[in-house]
């Protein structure tokens, strides 16, 4: 009798013999799978992704919960806190599993991402094939080369490169959308699509929508009256349950505590449809980096609109009506355009949550080209689409090298800034010290301490904090010790944590520590600040005249170096000691920096003022560009600051210099160029600038503080 175990090698044979002799449907396949990974290794092999940082801070949360999830521990940012401050349970179990195999994280999630994106690329070819050829193994040749083109044209994509090499969640959540929409589009509500919708919902609950789209047909085509269909949707949607159980259980809501983070600092989550209609416009001027996806999204959405259109008409007439993959995915891409306008109305991170329209105006353009070919030309005209396609990959590849080199400058700015500043945190601060800061990725996975979040991405109790734009008291309830702030731009645009130096109900009391930052660079979107300050907190004063005193009191030999001008006397016992600015330096010039959508943002500052007699009381003041060479009044960027209100309240001493901290914004409408920064004190009307002491009238009121320059807005829509 034979050996089961000598059979074994041949039977493996057998398999591989039928595989390539054409038994296997998935054999047609494998020409295109080979070509996507083969295209996707050079690719790699060129970008070079990097090991020493992320483009971004957000993938290292995503890894402070796998080493969380790795050891075996409820899910928690901090040991012994549980929270929910990721919002992809499937991604953060996927990193959980390399940690338990790797000792270089950062390199095992960059060969597992770029390994997902060749899958979504693949999915791509499928569903596309599947729209061309129909299943038919006579009408292959060139449409499946142009399926295998909407693969390539998906990885060609500098956008896609520069995520592949970001570790997040986006090509998972692709690839399972995709395969989604390609099983339900051709098989209909079976167990496929809805284990595949499933995985979706834990990869991102946004892929609700596709749930949504599939039901939408289902509905159209009668399928809701048989039981198959309902089998269908609960097994799509039972497995997330104990998600929602979790996130009700931790964070109190069925959605996980970043969303509600997100909506409490800086992105609106009000259905605002005039605000909605303005965002849609705003992502498709931020597709000119993409000019090949800036005339095909368009048609996507126009595509999706008509299948709605269709659905609701087959309602109407008790029609009944089917969608292809194709149609399917376009009326996936309007409702979650759709969500994103009406909620979350954010580019952050050069529109990741929209890449997979991407993908999907690829797809549909090459089944509504061969739709349009097929009915005007016939057979004879299949080369254009494909040539079409060839055009679009080429015009994708034209613009790797812009987004390799914005990749490049992205990790070296949060290796410089976001890293650098963990581990001096790490290496400079108590075990037991309590950090607060507003990017808590870097922080956590390498800081080693306790920390407070001010973005509401780990604690929902700090949204009603953020939502009064009163960071500060979240800050002074939650006892850290320490905490970093953002700059350039700076979170004090959205929380006021800034303000807790001069104003609120208890004024806090900062020493400085240590400052990391990065040039600034133009980018497509925001996608962090440009530099991170690390202040120890030293305690809050009580808002009283002695309290004030005590924060805002500094000695002569505190004074900044870089008060190098002599001191300004002005009338009513004013003398204006100079003005700290938290610049970058050209030369000799201080520059502005423009920075996007955040429509004021300028610099921080700080002024120093001096009593000349203790019955002086402070002046009020403010800030103004004036024009290099003049031919233009002066704008007024700070007016009766804090200063003027009293917030220094009793007489001053005279040893005893003021400091006030500001936060300068620009008004969106100035005009680039070289300006000069000046100081005016105002007289008792709060109206006319008093002339500094010792002059005789004839000059201009007021004192230079430095020469600056504003740059341009090179992308100022975006």
């Amino acid at each position: 009798m034979d050996d089961p175990e000598s059979r074994a090698p041949v039977a493996a044979r057998r398999v591989v013999r039928r595989a390539w002799s054409g038994r296997q449907p998935w054999r047609r396949h494998l020409p295109a799978a080979c070509a996507l990974l083969a295209l996707q290794l050079s690719l790699s092999l060129w970008w070079s992704p990097s090991t020493a940082a992320y483009p971004i801070d957000d993938p290292y949360v995503h890894l402070v919960y796998a080493r969380s999830l790795a050891h075996g521990d409820p899910l928690a940012f901090n040991p012994g806190e549980p929270s929910l401050g990721t919002s992809s349970p499937a991604w953060m179990t996927a990193l959980a599993g390399l940690l338990l195999v790797t000792d270089d994280p950062l390199a095992a999630v960059h060969v597992l991402v770029a390994l997902l994106f060749v899958a979504w690329a693949f999915a791509v070819y499928l569903l596309v094939e599947a729209e061309l050829c129909g299943g038919a193994a006579s009408r292959t040749g060139l449409r499946r080369g142009a399926a295998m083109l909407c693969g390539a044209a998906v990885l060609a994509s500098g956008q896609t490169q520069w995520m592949a090499a970001a570790g997040m969640e986006t090509p998972l959540e692709g690839l399972l959308l995709f395969l989604a929409a390609w099983a339900h589009g051709t098989r209909g509500p079976g167990r496929t699509s809805a284990l595949l919708l499933a995985a979706a919902l834990w990869t991102r609950i946004t892929a609700a929508l596709m749930l949504l789209a599939a039901g939408l047909r289902e509905a159209a085509a009668g399928g809701w009256a048989r039981r198959a269909t309902w089998r269908w949707a609960a097994l799509a949607t039972l497995p997330f349950l104990p998600w929602i159980a979790t996130s009700l259980l931790v964070g109190g809501s069925v959605l996980p505590t970043t969303a509600g983070g997100k909506t409490a600092t800086f992105v609106p989550g009000d259905p605002d449809p005039a605000a909605a209609a303005e965002f849609v416009l705003h992502y498709l001027r931020f597709l000119r980096h993409t000019p090949v996806l800036r005339l095909l999204v368009p048609l996507l959405l126009l595509f999706g609109l008509w299948q709605f259109g269709r659905l609701v008409a087959a309602g109407l007439r008790r029609r009944r009506v089917s969608l292809s993959p194709a149609e399917l995915l376009g009326l996936w891409s309007v409702l979650h355009l759709g969500l994103f306008a009406l909620t979350f109305r954010s580019f952050l991170h050069y529109g990741r949550y929209l890449l997979p329209l991407s993908a999907a105006a690829l797809a549909v353009a090459a089944v509504l080209a061969f739709r349009v070919v097929d009915r005007r030309l016939g057979p004879r005209g299949a080369w254009l689409p494909v040539v079409l396609l060839a055009a679009a990959v080429l015009l994708q590849a034209a613009g790797l090298p812009a987004w390799r080199r914005l990749y490049r400058r992205d990790v070296d700015h949060v290796a410089r800034v976001h890293v650098a500043a963990a581990r001096w945190v790490r290496d400079h601060t108590p075990p037991d010290a309590v950090v607060a800061a507003y990017d808590i990725g870097a922080l956590g996975w390498l800081g080693g301490r306790r920390v407070v979040d001010l973005f509401g991405l780990l604690d929902p109790a700090s949204h009603p904090y953020l939502e009064r734009r009163a960071a500060a008291e979240y800050l002074r309830r939650s006892g850290a010790a320490w905490v970093l702030h953002l700059q350039d731009p700076n979170a004090d645009f959205h929380t006021r944590l800034y303000r807790a130096e001069y104003d609120g109900p208890e004024l806090l009391d900062l020493r400085f520590r240590a400052a990391f930052r990065a040039p600034p660079y133009d980018q497509p979107t925001v996608s962090q600040s440009f530099g991170i300050e690390i202040h120890e907190l030293l305690g809050w004063h009580p808002v009283t005249p002695a309290g004030r005193r005590a924060q805002f009191t500094i000695v002569r030999t505190e004074l900044p170096p870089g008060l190098r001008d002599p001191p300004v006397d002005f009338p009513g016992g004013a003398r204006f000691l100079g003005c700290e600015l938290l610049l970058p330096r050209v030369g000799e010039t201080l520059v502005l920096q423009r920075v996007l959508f955040v429509p004021t943002l300028g610099f921080r500052a700080t002024c120093y003022w001096q009593p000349l007699e203790p019955a002086a009381h402070p002046p009020v003041w403010r800030l103004l560009l004036a024009p290099a060479g003049g031919g233009a009044p002066p704008r007024v960027v700070v007016e009766s600051h804090a200063l003027a209100y009293g917030l220094l309240e009793g007489p001053w001493r005279p040893d005893e210099p003021a400091r006030e901290p500001l936060t300068v914004w620009l008004p969106p409408e100035l005009p680039p160029g070289p300006y000069e920064l000046r100081v005016e004190v105002l007289g008792p009307d709060g109206r006319t600038p008093r002339a500094p002491l010792g002059t005789d009238g004839s000059g201009e009121p007021g004192t230079l503080v430095a020469p600056v320059r504003v740059l341009p807005r090179t992308r100022d829509e975006l």
